[in-house]
């Protein structure tokens, strides 16, 4: 099999287990009552924020030794090598149980402009070799963005092409990112400024937004609807709960789900994608995905997944024979440091962009639109 197609088919499997973990503490939930990790789980939501730092244990080199082309090893040794952390705080003094509960206000409104203004916060950071290589931050809608050119280069050995000739418009932004400044974008002025020149219609934000109290049920019986058998083992302080996710029976519960009519909306034409995924599902094995929860003092600390049974789902034999003992590490911290805004010194605002390029769309239109005259012959 070439390396190309059995890079999808194990992306592919890795994107229905993706699935199924998150399913994961909705199927905890199901038996929290039985488990010492309750607490934990209650700890996680009464948090008011969580940092979640994503890395690939993979001591004897398995995905490397998978891949069989020069990129796929470059790829799997940049992988290795790198951690993806994730921050999320809640607007004002929510929990993040709160958060996600379907009555949270302000947040939950149907108003675009509302939404993002109310957004919390959420931050992500991909790390190689201990540096930050590239940051992003949304903060009450206003997004900032940071790049360092000299981190990427050592993470992927390929240089930004930061000195080639641009447009005198993104000279500011290039040398921005030179000397290592954010990037300011306020979203809910973008949202703003494209109602104000009539073009929201086409804005991925549209008009309206779903139902956020909709959107939350779905996630709710979801998460309720996930196939997941839990054993718990004690040592000391520390639980640790070892889980096994029915991928098949899973998708299929869920399918059911999101064809109900006032799911099936949130999605709007791609809801036929969706649901056609059935016959993909049907193919998959019946082996489980399988992985650890780790609990200290109460407090979820570690969840993991084992990459072999992702693999598996795969069907790649020469995949499923090099992989055995390589992990997706999820490391969990329920207070972590605060996120902030950068400093207005450090920032290169986008504004003038979103101007320029709203401009160029609305003389596009004046132009495409027909004449109001009247035709003679």
């Amino acid at each position: 099999m070439r390396t190309t197609d059995r890079r999808v088919k194990v992306a592919g499997a890795g994107a229905v287990a993706s699935l199924a973990v998150a399913g994961l503490l909705g199927g905890c939930a199901q038996t929290s009552a039985k488990l010492s990790a309750h607490d934990a789980v209650e700890n996680l939501k009464k948090a008011k924020a969580a940092s979640f730092t994503l890395h690939i244990a993979d001591p004897d080199g398995e995905l490397q030794k998978s891949s069989t082309s020069a990129s796929d090893k470059r790829d799997a040794q940049i992988v290795a090598d790198s951690s993806l952390v994730v921050t999320v705080d809640p607007e004002g003094d929510q929990t993040l149980g709160q958060a996600g509960t379907a009555t949270s206000a302000p947040s939950a409104s149907t108003d675009p402009a509302k939404s993002l203004a109310h957004s919390g916060t959420f931050a992500m950071v991909w790390k190689h070799g201990g540096k930050d290589v590239a940051t992003l931050r949304s903060i009450e809608g206003v997004l900032y963005a940071k790049l360092d050119p000299a981190a990427y280069q050592e993470a992927t050995g390929t240089a930004l092409p930061l000195d080639a000739e641009s447009a005198a418009m993104f000279s500011s932004v290039v040398e921005g990112i030179k000397a290592g400044k954010w990037l300011r974008l306020d979203l809910t002025s973008v949202y703003s400024k494209l109602q104000a020149a009539g073009l929201n219609k086409s804005s991925p934000l549209g008009t309206t937004q779903p139902d956020p109290a909709v959107a939350r049920r779905l996630a709710s019986e979801l998460l309720g609807a996930a196939s997941v058998a839990t054993t718990v083992s004690k040592d000391g302080g520390t639980t640790k709960v070892d889980w096994s996710a029915d991928v098949r029976k899973t998708l299929d519960a869920w399918l059911e789900i999101l064809q109900k009519p006032e799911y099936a909306k949130l999605f709007g034409a791609a809801s036929s994608s969706i649901t056609a995924q059935k016959s993909t599902i049907d193919q998959l094995p019946g082996t489980p995905v399988t992985g650890t929860l780790t609990v200290k003092d109460k407090h979820l600390t570690q969840a993991t997944l084992d990459l072999s049974s992702v693999v598996a789902l795969s069907k790649d034999p020469e995949s499923i024979a090099h992989v055995k003992t390589s992990k997706l590490v999820v490391d969990i911290d329920d207070s972590p440091a605060a996120v902030t805004a950068p400093s207005a010194d450090d920032v290169v605002q986008l504004d003038q962009l979103v101007d320029l390029a709203l401009g160029g769309l609305k003389q596009f239109g004046s132009a495409a639109a027909p004449s109001s005259g009247a035709v003679t012959d």
